[in-house]
């Protein structure tokens, strides 16, 4: 069934509400300064032509709903149809919608995350490409509330399958949960324009809900929950992925601030969402005392030579030596290339062996290129005195 054109949008709308760009969401995150209030907030990735999430707002006005659309024609197309329903409980932003997660999204502020017949991307050297992968998966896992859920459709099975067995390995959400098909009480009556195209082709539609149930970490474990034996335990299981992340083109003096107003110690390096470093505030004092070092090798004077009278003269006082070299050095500077990893399986007891055969303090838990979680020192001591006294 061929797709028919986007229908002309009113020029008279005024979309200026209803439609945001990445520069519009504000950082630090505050909902209510996109919706005016504050209220359980839900994501929609891929917006296409706004049938759900013109649906989902007029129904539950008691929530705010956020759509991300890279195509701009799309984004607007489905922002006019929430203007002219006054709906101000939802808008759309155009654009990347994995930078808004990486970026903007805190932890657990979403009740739900919708994402709908995504692009299958059918190549096999394209499949990279695909939104549902380890990096957004862990980015979803992060920012769903307890309670929050995760929404998965495609018409395309291998996609779902491998999805699924994808959630599965790297996140802790309890799921698949059965969806069942309903059938549809009018011409509009389904999820999307695409499942309406599906179903009314007599096409299969694969469905799956995910819940976050679980706490983000045994390390969190109080009296009221109970620890399984740390033999039972896997890297995922206590792995932290509220991931404080650095990039190799940060200045050294904003990754300073970014791990002490974070309360870490160092942070993985990741570029365009792959892992290509660790840095930590070990490797900043090393670089600041080799300036330091390098300062004091050479003379506290520097002469210049070849003047006209013959003589040497001391330079001007605002030379400033190496270390105005330091205030231009950048993270890939002081990085280290080589990272300890592990994958979201590997036993908490590997894990620990791993820790003490190479003298490391944390490991980043990966899968392929791409981070999901860190593991310290200090959450494998957390366990043991929990196994040894008891949840406090």
């Amino acid at each position: 069934m061929a797709r028919r054109a986007l229908r002309k949008i009113d020029p008279s709308l005024e979309l200026g509400r209803w439609l945001r760009t990445f520069d519009d969401l504000p950082a630090p995150w505050q909902p209510e300064a996109i919706f005016g209030r504050q209220a359980r907030l839900e994501v929609e990735v891929g917006t296409g032509k706004g049938l759900f999430l013109v649906a989902a707002a007029a129904n539950a006005p008691d929530r705010d709903f956020l759509g991300m659309e890279v195509s701009n024609k799309y984004a607007r197309y489905a922002a006019a149809r929430l203007a002219k329903r006054g709906l101000t409980n939802a808008c759309v932003m155009h654009g990347d919608a994995l930078r808004v997660f990486r970026e903007r999204l805190p932890d657990a502020c979403l009740a739900a995350i919708h994402v709908y017949f995504p692009d299958p991307w059918w190549k096999a050297r394209h499949k990279k490409r695909r939104v549902l992968n380890a990096g957004f998966l862990a980015d979803v896992e992060r920012t769903l509330s307890p309670d929050g859920r995760l929404h998965f459709w495609t018409d395309v099975q291998e996609y779902f399958r491998s999805t699924l067995d994808l959630i599965k390995r790297v996140t802790r959400l309890e799921g698949p949960l059965e969806v069942a098909e309903h059938p549809a009480q009018h011409d509009l009556d389904y999820r999307t324009h695409f499942e309406r195209r599906t179903r009314l082709s007599g096409e299969p539609v694969y469905r799956a809900e995910f819940a976050r149930t679980r706490p983000m970490g045994y390390a969190f474990v109080t009296k009221e929950t109970s620890m399984p034996p740390i033999s039972s335990l896997v890297a995922r299981d206590i792995m932290r992925s509220n991931l404080v992340t650095a990039t190799p083109g940060q200045s050294l003096a904003d990754l300073r601030h970014l791990l002490i107003g974070s309360h870490v110690s160092g942070a993985p390096v990741v570029d365009r969402g792959k892992l290509v470093g660790i840095v930590s505030r070990s490797d900043l004092v090393r670089v600041e005392e080799l300036v330091e070092a390098l300062d004091a090798e050479v003379s506290e004077e520097v002469w210049l030579e070849n003047q006209a009278d013959g003589f040497k003269h001391p330079a001007p006082q605002e030379f400033g030596g190496f270390h105005r070299r330091l205030s231009e050095l950048k993270v890939k500077d002081a990085m280290r290339e080589q990272v300890m990893t592990c994958s979201p399986d590997t036993p908490v007891a590997e894990v620990a062996a791993e820790m003490v055969r190479h003298h490391v303090h944390r490991i980043v838990v990966v899968e392929g290129d791409h981070p999901l979680g860190i593991v310290s020192t200090l959450d494998i001591a957390a366990l043991v005195a929990q196994e040894q006294n008891g949840p406090r």
